[in-house]
């Protein structure tokens, strides 16, 4: 990367479900008192945010782009439309496009694109979050890819298959501090209703004819 490129400030592409949803945030005509954000509209109701803030900090760090997009609050969704998030690029780059798809199809190069959707990060959670078994955990899987059951097959029947799903469970309950039959759209289970499916089968009983004498 060039010193200039090092230096350059993000710009970043927006394409509103409706132009008028993202104006009130935009700084269009350049006045002074303005403080909506510097931007430029395209032909096809697109614009370039300029966000007079160093482009290595989006392109490291997806975070940064979050708290700036926090600036729209609930609008965010309708001030952009594109399933792939916000293209970003260095404002040393300048798109001779004038359409949305035109400036994708000269700075996704260079660009970064950053999710709209938000991150969730440990702070965020509830009470925190205590760290998953893992061990525990990657056993289960081992059973779920064709290891050796709980009773030592290697072709774990129904009965095992549900044992292990509640392993999991349970360890997802434990780690967002959940009780099992807790969890979110989970109904309890009522202790008299037995699951006939996942039920052990009884072993057969010896028949009496059969025995030696």
């Amino acid at each position: 990367m060039s010193e200039a490129e090092a230096e350059a400030d993000a710009v970043a592409l927006f394409r509103p479900v409706r132009p008028e949803a993202l104006k009130p945030f935009l700084d269009l005509d350049e006045a002074e008192e303005s403080e909506g954000i510097y931007a430029e509209e395209l032909e096809d109701g697109s614009f370039l945010l300029h966000t007079f803030q160093p482009f290595a900090i989006f392109e490291e760090n997806g975070s940064e782009a979050h708290a700036w997009f926090d600036q729209f609050g609930d609008a965010l969704n309708d001030v952009h439309d594109d399933p792939r998030g916000v293209l970003f690029f260095p404002d040393t780059l300048e798109p001779e496009a004038t359409t949305y798809a035109g400036v994708v199809a000269e700075a996704t190069e260079e660009g970064v694109w950053v999710s709209l959707a938000a991150e969730i990060m440990p702070d965020d959670l509830a009470g925190g979050m205590p760290p998953f078994d893992m061990e525990a955990l990657q056993a289960i899987a081992g059973q779920l890819m064709g290891g050796a059951s709980p009773d030592g097959s290697t072709k774990p029947g129904s009965f095992d298959l549900a044992k292990m799903f509640e392993g999991v469970q349970e360890q997802l309950a434990g780690a967002f501090g959940l009780e099992m039959g807790k969890l979110p759209g989970q109904a309890e289970k009522d202790p008299a209703i037995r699951d006939e499916e996942f039920e052990p089968e009884p072993e057969p009983k010896a028949d009496p004819s059969k025995t030696n004498k």
